[in-house]
């Protein structure tokens, strides 16, 4: 079966985590696909914001 061309630069819409503290502090962790299934923990005293983001916007 031929398939058609894919226009996207990228599949997925999340390219990190990004995360606003308490404090005021910006964290920012790439997404990643590793060879393993990992975890990570991030702990804060009332969190201003966080959320998965897209930054690449170019089609």
């Amino acid at each position: 079966k031929k398939t058609a061309a894919d226009w996207r630069p990228e599949v997925h819409d999340s390219d990190g985590l990004a995360i606003w503290t308490g404090a005021g502090e910006r964290i920012w962790r790439p997404l990643n696909n590793p060879p393993r299934t990992m975890a990570s923990a991030f702990s804060d005293n009332n969190p201003r914001g966080f959320g998965l983001l897209q930054r690449g916007r170019d089609f």
